[in-house]
């Protein structure tokens, strides 16, 4: 049985209100927000890409109508490089991706399986610092993710030479062309140092002006590579959801909320939402809710939307909307067949709120909305009273697999790899979303 505030909520917004609400969401503009901001790199925090596209997001914000700013986050470590260039007998090596903390260089060798002065060494284990002197470049083909592609990961940062991830694919053709010892010209520059990433707050007003509801994503690719599905599919649906919104309260089609909808689209994940806790200060028991999203738009096996962690008790409301909305409209246009809430899984930013030792008046609900998490499916015991919905026999009784991105933390997190695959990932995350936060607001402002 519902909570009373629950069903108060269900009742807020009329039935045909959330379907039209629902049908402003575009699939399309989402993935063109994602291929843009990919388009500009990988948008680390405190980098030239992060930067740029801080600004095209705030421009998009302010145009909805919403009140905007770029706030300067606590400076981090950063890593960044031009266009790089790998060639082997003349031809680019699509899947080289240089790793964090490679030195800049610029040269050429012969490929060999050895570490030889003068050379580029093909190894699959990662060599200590007295290996690589002398040699041209490092490709490493020992850590690829579950489709092939290269993982991205940092090196030590007295390395003397760049270390490129290539794929395993790519790995075994320069494997059996090695013993002709073809040249490869490597060109890279890099820049490291301390800077602070821009994260971008934007707010539509409500009627109560003290108290928020919060929708955030990461808007870097934390693991330094193309990053669409984690995270330019979070930072496009919560774009989206705030210009989709904006206008709908704009032309009269909902009332104004409430209390306010504030946005954000952090610079650096984990770090720019500690600072952003950090600046609430004597305002903090003003958030009441946080809807966060990470890897919103692709799954590797399984269709569904999921909602993170249920089984803390500050979430249960927010957990009973999300899952009402998600039956409400299950399987209509727009929306998934099946859906499932699990246990803390961790490391995302929803986290950062709940670990956070500020002195709440009131934890606010803090949720993470997903279509995948991690490199490959886990498994973890169901929730009492959260069972999946719609699953079948695709689990034992009494547990559930969350879905996983075959391309996870790897160059391969490109739109043509995951996003525009299935972009209606984000189109469930976006409208379940927008939906389930207005009955919030509305079961919460009457308590």
């Amino acid at each position: 049985m519902l909570h009373p505030a629950l069903l108060l909520a269900l009742m807020a917004v009329p039935q045909g209100t959330e379907t039209a609400l629902a049908g402003r969401i575009s699939e399309k503009r989402m993935q063109q927000t994602v291929r843009t901001l990919c388009a500009m790199g990988p948008r680390m925090g405190g980098t030239a890409s992060n930067s740029a596209s801080a600004r095209w997001l705030a421009d998009r914000f302010a145009k909805a109508g919403l009140e905007t700013e770029i706030v300067e986050d606590e400076p981090i470590a950063f890593f960044e490089t031009d266009p790089w260039t790998v060639e082997v007998a003349g031809e680019p090596l699509a899947s080289a991706w240089p790793m964090r903390g490679s030195p800049s260089a610029a040269g050429s060798g012969r490929l060999s399986l050895e570490p030889l002065r003068g050379s580029v060494w093909l190894t699959n284990r990662l060599p200590d610092e007295k290996q690589t002197r002398g040699l041209v470049a490092v490709l490493y083909d020992g850590g690829s993710s579950r489709s092939g592609w290269p993982v991205l990961r940092g090196i030590r940062s007295e390395a003397h030479v760049p270390f490129f991830a290539i794929s395993r694919q790519d790995g075994e053709r320069l494997r059996k062309a090695s013993r002709k010892g073809p040249e490869v010209v490597i060109d890279l520059k890099a820049r490291t140092g301390r800077r602070s990433p821009r994260t971008v707050l934007a707010t539509l007003p409500g009627r109560d002006r003290g108290h928020w509801l919060l929708f955030c994503a990461h808007g870097d690719a934390d693991s330094g590579g193309p990053g669409a599905d984690d995270n330019a599919s979070g930072a496009a649906v919560v774009l989206e959801i705030a210009e989709v919104l904006a206008a709908a309260v704009a032309d009269g089609s909902i009332p104004r909320p409430a209390y306010d909808i504030r946005f954000a689209v952090w610079g650096a994940e984990i770090a720019s939402t500690r600072d952003y806790i950090k600046r609430l200060e004597e305002t903090a028991s003003g958030l009441r809710a946080v809807i966060n999203y990470d890897q919103a738009g692709y799954g590797s096996g399984n269709d569904a939307i999921y909602f993170e962690p249920d089984n803390l008790e500050v979430n249960k409301a927010l957990i009973g909307l999300l899952r009402a909305t998600a039956s409400a409209h299950l399987g209509k246009t727009g929306f998934p067949e099946r859906f499932a809430s699990n246990r803390a899984l961790g490391g995302t930013d929803s986290y950062v709120f709940h670990g956070s030792r500020l002195d709440w008046d009131r934890t606010p609900a803090s949720v993470t909305v997903f279509t995948s998490a991690f490199g490959s499916p886990r498994t973890v015991p169901v929730t009492p009273g959260y069972p999946p919905v719609n699953w079948g026999d695709r689990d034992k009784e009494g547990e559930v697999t969350i879905d996983g991105d075959d391309f996870y933390h790897s160059s391969g997190d490109t739109p043509g790899n995951t996003t525009d695959r299935e972009p209606f990932c984000m189109g469930w995350c976006a409208r379940i979303g927008a939906l389930a936060a207005l009955r919030f607001i509305e079961s919460d402002a009457g308590d």
